[in-house]
């Protein structure tokens, strides 16, 4: 926990004034340990009694809302018990104390809630059973039933986290988002989305009940990989009821492989339990979106103001990530993911499939496609692509894109070349020149006694680069022969099926071109390379290759990628 300066001395001050106030007013005395808080200073206390949370406020919140979280919390563990915390009262009666150094920190003293966080213990991605998000959404509801008839007290004008000011918040923050056309376009279709939706208005629309509002991976905690209770109401409000499911669904969903199957098991638990006005319940995927982007443009400003402080950016490659899946998945199949478990259906997938397999045959058929059941690839982000469903997978086999999906820095030099000027280089041009000179730039220094490889051709593909190769390799030696592995796929022209025995060994195939000359492939991987035999009759079949006459190439890859990543 940070003092306000930052010090460990502030540190040390902050804790023994708490176990000071702690014994003074409450009696308690025990070990102290920081714990991690937004804008609240707290602390673990182990004491004889037991173990609780002591919270002190900041200045700016006002004792009415710290009153009405305890009435929040008090109505909860009353139906949840230790599920849920409650307030134990000071040795004078009290739920509040003042703070000794500052009158307007108050001071609370929490029962403790056992297990480990979410985060901690199953965080989402890390293989989270079906059965976690089920009991999360029985949970949720269950405590927002005990939560009825609380008395009403809205949040502190412009609360970033009540989810009906989220537009408000996302719009005052645009200019903090990272220079990412992609993201912000995310960012600025909720938004648009919102208005087409009915805006304002269409928030007002929703019914208000008293929410925790803050259901997250940090306040969530797992007894033995169960859901065990929840935590912190700090964030409580008396706001959307709608904005408890989608609030706790943006974190459910995040970093989770199949993000509506998340959405689907939670959902169907909360309505079971409590179910919401179809209203409500068509406004939920707008409302998770807008929670997520309320996420990365605060992390994105906090960034700015806080650049050390890692605390704040938790959420904030999750919520970009869910925000890219939702966009994938598309607003009608979270609708209708939501309106299957309100209803009680089971988890459907999708038939796009089907029928992109059926229009297939307009292509030719020497396309193939990789596995059993095709994926339909809608989007892609850094290393990871995502289908139809928002399901993200790593992508291990993609050879186009070295940088990463969607690499911001590409896109924005890429847009801005295509504005100005898209053509070839019968034109002198100074950026092809440019190009080329730091490209030549960063090759190794030739051996000595060789000239630099300092000019450049610039080709559309990497079978076109290797035809081009071959025809230099050729013309500079005057032979015709060209030397490759076994396994090896080097590319698609006529030229280069020849020498791929990739293509040219495999079904369909045609054997090597008359001037392919096949070399076995060098492989420390797997037994019979290890036996000296075995060696001698690789380096007998490589040194015959390249007796005389030799080859006029040869062509390796780096690392064998048909060959077995060799």
């Amino acid at each position: 926990m940070q003092g306000e300066d930052g010090s460990s001395e502030a540190r040390g001050t902050a804790a023994r004034r708490a176990a000071e106030l702690l014994e003074q007013r409450w009696g308690l005395r025990g070990r102290l340990r920081p714990l991690p808080g937004y804008e609240d200073e707290n602390f673990a206390v182990e004491a004889p009694e037991g173990r609780f949370v002591l919270r002190i406020s900041h200045a700016g919140i006002a004792r009415e809302t710290l009153e009405f979280q305890n009435e929040l919390m008090r109505r909860a563990h009353a139906s949840l018990g230790a599920a849920l915390p409650r307030v134990r009262e000071s040795l004078a009666g009290a739920a509040l104390e003042p703070w000794p150094d500052d009158p307007r920190r108050l001071a609370r003293v929490l029962t403790w809630v056992e297990g480990e966080p979410w985060r901690a213990s199953i965080h989402p991605g890390r293989g989270v059973p079906p059965r976690f998000h089920a009991q999360l959404g029985s949970l949720v509801a269950r405590m927002d039933l005990a939560l009825r008839g609380a008395p009403e007290r809205p949040s502190p004008p412009g609360f970033v986290w009540e989810l009906s000011n989220a537009p408000a918040v996302i719009r005052a923050r645009l200019a903090e988002l990272p220079d990412d056309r992609r993201r912000r376009e995310l960012v600025e279709q909720c938004l648009r989305d919102f208005e087409a939706w009915g805006g304002a208005s269409g928030l007002a629309s929703l019914p208000r009940a008293a929410i925790h509002g803050d259901v997250n991976d940090l306040n969530v905690m797992i007894v033995e990989g169960e859901v065990a209770g929840l935590i912190d109401f700090g964030d409580a409000a008396h706001g959307l009821r709608a904005a408890e499911l989608a609030i706790t669904a943006t974190y459910a969903m995040q970093g989770e492989h199949d993000p509506l199957a998340a959405l689907h098991a939670l959902a169907s638990a909360y309505f079971a339990q409590l179910p919401l006005e179809p209203k409500e319940r068509a406004a939920l995927p707008l409302l998770i979106r807008l929670r997520a982007c309320v996420s990365v443009v605060i992390a994105a400003e906090n960034a700015r103001k806080h650049p050390d402080a890692a605390y704040y950016q938790l959420s904030a490659e999750p919520g970009w990530r869910l925000l890219t899946q939702l966009d994938a998945a598309g607003p009608a199949r979270v609708a209708a993911t939501v309106d299957d478990a309100a209803h009680g259906r089971p988890f459907a997938p999708s038939d796009e499939v089907d029928a992109l397999l059926a229009a297939r045959a307009r292509l030719g058929p020497n396309l193939s496609l990789a596995y059993e059941r095709p994926l339909h690839i809608v989007a892609g982000r850094g290393a990871e692509l995502f289908d139809e469903r928002g399901r993200a997978y790593i992508d291990g086999v993609n050879n186009i894109c070295h940088v990463g999906h969607g690499h911001p820095r590409v896109i924005e030099a890429a847009a801005a070349q295509w504005a100005r000027l898209n053509t070839n280089t019968r034109y002198l041009h100074g950026s092809v020149l440019e190009y080329a000179a730091r490209l030549a730039a960063s090759f190794p220094a030739p051996p000595e006694g060789h000239e630099p490889l300092e000019v450049c051709f610039f080709c559309c593909s990497g079978s076109e680069a290797n035809e081009l190769a071959v025809r230099i390799a050729r013309a500079a030696t005057g032979r015709e022969d060209v030397a490759v592995l076994e396994h090896a796929y080097h590319g698609h022209t006529q030229t280069l099926i020849e020498l791929s025995p990739y293509k040219h060994a495999g079904p369909g195939g045609r054997g090597p071109g008359p001037h392919t000359r096949v070399l076995p492939m060098p492989d420390p991987l797997r037994a019979p390379w290890r036996e000296p035999e075995f060696r001698a009759a690789h380096a007998k079949a490589w040194a015959t290759a390249f007796a005389m006459p030799a080859p006029a190439a040869l062509m390796v890859e780096s690392i064998m990628g048909c060959g077995g990543q060799v």
